[in-house]
């Protein structure tokens, strides 16, 4: 990665520096965009001997993105602004699936399956608004 890295400040992300270029790694199909943050600051576990750091030589955090947008319509900071939006939506499905138990469904019957995921989710929302309820009456 170093030897295609031209970091420039990134005024327009929360990283301190900013690269991006293309590159097909060796079993991909077609040449890729890479856009990567770099944040001045140690790793999390830098001190840590028994954890490696994705590069020992520099004590900062990186973020890579791997997209097939245009270098012309989307700036490097569009790029990582699309995906933080994207990444956010992860949580509650995950929540979903593993807090309300829609990683399995009870049956092989569409209709029965569609009601079991809308109770659930029924049952989740009030869940949700009870805690926030109780919060703010304490």
């Amino acid at each position: 990665m170093k030897a295609y890295a031209d970091w420039q400040p990134s005024p327009e992300t929360d990283a301190d520096f900013d690269c991006q270029f293309s590159y097909r790694p060796e079993d991909w199909d077609r040449e890729y965009r890479f856009v990567s943050l770099r944040y001045a600051e140690p790793e999390p576990d830098a001190d840590n001997p028994d954890q490696i750091g994705l590069l020992d030589d520099l004590a900062c955090c990186y973020r890579v993105f791997v997209t097939s947008m245009s270098t012309r319509k989307w700036s490097p900071a569009e790029v990582v602004a699309f995906y933080n939006k994207r990444a956010a939506v992860e949580n509650p499905i995950k929540e979903t699936n593993n807090d309300i138990g829609l990683t399995a469904h009870p049956s092989g019957h569409w209709a029965t399956n569609a009601n079991h995921c809308q109770l659930s989710m029924m049952a989740y929302n009030l869940n949700c608004c009870w805690s926030c309820s109780s919060a703010r009456s304490l």
